[in-house]
């Protein structure tokens, strides 16, 4: 994915595109609240979304795995079912 420098988007939907690839940490999108990538084909472990507004994020029907990082725990809202998650390692 491309690094975007949007400071003011708020929310960020590329589901259902096949899109293919690690998922980026969105450094540069300081306002966004919500993240939808679901029913992609996106691989490797959800890296640290550093956006502090972030509350939504929405990674359902991907190919994700690794361990659930701890930010997860501050989100309003997290889906990320239909994944390869290894749900005995949570990142305190």
């Amino acid at each position: 994915m491309p690094n975007l420098k949007l400071p003011k988007l708020e929310g960020l939907d590329f589901s259902a595109n096949q899109l293919t690839g690690s998922i980026p940490a969105f450094e540069t999108l300081t306002s966004l609240r919500e993240l939808s990538l679901f029913s992609n084909q996106l691989t490797s472990e959800i890296p640290a979304l550093k956006s502090p507004n972030l509350n939504r994020v929405y990674l359902s029907d991907n190919q994700l795995s690794g361990p659930i990082p701890a930010f997860v725990g501050k989100l309003e809202h997290f889906y990320a079912d239909r994944n390869q998650f290894n749900f005995s390692s949570l990142e305190s």
